[in-house]
Formats: C-alpha cells, structure tokens, sequence
C-alpha cells in the first residue's frame, strides 16, 4: 500500500493546493472590489453534528456586527452564509472575504479560498466558535475541531476563536457569551477600520 510521508494537512501540501485552485480559478473583479464579511450560519436542514447556534442568540449576532459595522464606517457588504451555494459561488464569495465569523463546521473549509487583502497586515479576520472541555455535551467537548488546526494555523487568515458556554449541546443547541462576542466583534471590525484608514494613507 502507498502511504503519503506527511500528512494531508501538512502546511505546504495546502499551499500547493491553494496556487493550483488560484491557478484553475482566478479571483473575478467582483470578488476583488466588493468585499464582504460572512456570516456562517447552521441553522439550516444541511448542518449535521451539532454546534447550530441558538437562533434568538444567532439574530443579536447578526444585529451586533452590523451596528459595529456601521460605527466603523465600513463599506463591505454582510453576507449570512448557509452553504447550499455552489461550489464556484462559494469561491468566489471567500474570495470576496474580509471576516469570516461562525460556528466550526464544513462550510469553514472554504478559509482555503481566502486571498490575502492588500498586505499582510490586512489579511482576511476569522473568528470561529469551537466547543471546549466547559461543553462535554456538545460535540464530546474536543478541542481541536477548529480549522485552525485543520488547516496547519491557517496562516492566511488571522485568526480569532470564542468557546461555546453552557448548556450547550448537540440536541439542545449552542450559545456564545454575548458580552465576549461583541467584545470581539468590536476589536476584529475595529481593527479592520484601522487597517483600511492605514491603505489609504498608503
């Protein structure tokens, strides 16, 4: 039997993965100029293994960013994502990213469609909700189901993780400290004003 000598998430087979889908798939203008922050929802029929986010909780989320949005001054549209895009739309709109914010899940493998947005510095923000030994009941409280650990640290991304609290759950849903997630919403967009401030002057 052939076995590979590193494995599949070795840092530099994605990157190889990465420049061959660039390469196949060129980011289009649209995804080039109008940027975007996605918001993953699995509150969707598709989402299977738990992590769906309390739906009262999941629309304050929702009504937090766009006010932080708004008292940032920034331009890039909000997209609630669900995954039941194509393939290519999918693409094309991680590509089109500035902030990726939800729960782990699939749809997160699409982080590796990221492109670098004019710097290093200014690179795509993610902050993912992951489940921890405080939520034993919610997806048996593993740790290192993020895709920062998925994907070799994620290095194209900065990269930002909130725990699930108590009572979360696979059956009875999963809740987010609301006072940590706009705390972090409030330093990721933030940041991101400043870092848009900081090209211009460029």
């Amino acid at each position: 039997m052939l076995r590979p000598i590193s494995s599949t998430r070795h840092a530099d087979l994605l990157l190889r993965a990465r420049q061959w889908i660039l390469e196949k798939n060129p980011p289009k203008n649209e995804s080039l100029k109008s940027r975007t922050i996605i918001f993953y929802t699995r509150n969707v029929d598709n989402a299977s293994h738990g992590r769906v986010v309390d739906l009262q909780q999941e629309r304050e989320m929702i009504r937090i960013i766009k006010r932080v949005m708004m008292q940032n001054n920034l331009k890039e549209r909000l997209i609630v994502f669900d995954g039941t895009e194509s393939l290519r739309e999918q693409m094309d709109l991680f590509q089109s990213a500035n902030a990726v914010i939800g729960p782990h899940g699939g749809v997160l493998a699409n982080l590796l469609f990221l492109l670098p947005y004019g710097s290093c510095e200014t690179r795509p923000k993610v902050l993912e909700f992951i489940t921890s030994s405080n939520t034993p009941k919610l997806h048996s409280g593993i740790i290192y189901k993020t895709f920062y650990h998925i994907f070799s640290s994620c290095s194209r991304a900065e990269y930002y993780h909130l725990n699930f609290v108590a009572p979360s759950s696979d059956s009875g849903g999963a809740f987010i400290n609301m006072n940590d997630f706009y705390d972090a919403v409030g330093f990721i967009l933030g940041k991101m004003s400043e870092e848009n401030k900081l090209e211009k002057i460029k």
